[in-house]
């Protein structure tokens, strides 16, 4: 039986992570996850579906956030004392992959 090593050359993998192609795939991956968590979101007035963004920055790695910003959104997500546990993002996540 042969053995077989393999090790990874990190400063020439990291650059490979700024490409086009990189971040189109998770633009694609983010557009996914987008789509999922909308469609799970429960609505009462439209307020909460409206309220997810797509964040792109470029830190030590290209990062991409699906977040939303409307002011319950925790709450929604992770229920409360009186609400339900919805998780749009976590099932987007789940949907997406």
């Amino acid at each position: 039986m042969a053995t077989v090593r393999f090790k990874l050359n990190h400063g020439a993998f990291v650059p490979l992570t700024y490409t086009a192609g990189m971040r189109a795939m998770l633009s694609a991956k983010a557009a996914a996850v987008l789509a999922a968590a909308q469609s799970a979101s429960p609505v009462a007035s439209g307020h909460y579906r409206e309220s997810f963004r797509v964040a792109f920055t470029t830190t030590d790695r290209n990062v991409i956030r699906v977040h939303n910003d409307a002011e319950y959104a925790t709450t929604v997500e992770h229920g409360g004392s009186r609400s339900a546990k919805y998780r749009p993002l976590g099932r987007g996540l789940d949907a997406a992959k």
